[in-house]
């Protein structure tokens, strides 16, 4: 019995040298490879997670925030919150709210920076999705704080902010209202209404 188990483990031993043990990442994308057109929808959906992941994380803290929900929690973190007692030194704050905002903007924004230098930008519809994300990320950062950054730079006031979000939604809007496609129709359409409510949130109404 021995033999044979010796015999068992030696052929699984050398079962996979007959294989291609190359490992594929189908999510991601080598640097040195990345081409801005082929990869464009690859770059512009996943900053957009970002984004969705920022909206599920902020939704429980803007309820406790506008007293909408009560806090339940018995980590004191979260009764500050909602309590309105928390400082920049509450983790929440940081890890809840801030983060997740921060991380869709800045992936939003350098997806625009990558994808505005291809040679379709006028017309790329996931250059317009990226445009409409960061604007989306810009309207909850404003919504959420009272200072705000875009990637670096001096704090930006609530209005700032969301002039920002404006510039983006109106790129937006533009891009593609050139690009053809369900999808574009549907950027354009989505970016219409962040563009109204960033005017309404900052009381905009010319």
């Amino acid at each position: 019995s021995y033999a044979l188990l010796d015999e068992n483990v030696y052929t699984f031993l050398v079962a996979p040298t007959g294989c291609d043990m190359d490992v594929t990442y189908p999510s991601v994308v080598d640097a040195s490879q990345f081409d801005p057109t082929q990869d464009a929808a690859t770059l512009s959906l996943s900053a957009q997670s970002n984004l969705y992941r920022a909206v599920w994380s902020t939704i429980p803290f803007s309820a406790f925030l506008s007293q909408e929900a009560w806090v339940g929690a018995v980590r004191q973190e979260t009764v500050d919150i909602g309590r309105r007692v928390m400082t920049a030194g509450t983790s929440d704050v940081n890890s809840a709210l801030w983060t997740p905002i921060q991380r869709a903007i800045a992936t939003n924004e350098l997806t625009i920076d990558v994808l505005d230098a291809g040679a379709g930008a006028a017309s790329d519809v996931n250059l317009a999705r990226a445009y409409m994300n960061s604007g989306f990320s810009m309207v909850l950062l404003a919504e959420h704080f009272c200072q705000g950054t875009i990637l670096s730079g001096p704090p930006l006031t609530p209005e700032q902010v969301l002039d920002q979000a404006i510039d983006r939604f109106t790129n937006a809007v533009t891009v593609a209202g050139v690009a053809s496609g369900a999808e574009a129709g549907k950027i354009e359409n989505a970016s219409t209404v962040g563009l109204a409510r960033a005017h309404l949130q900052k009381k905009s109404y010319g």
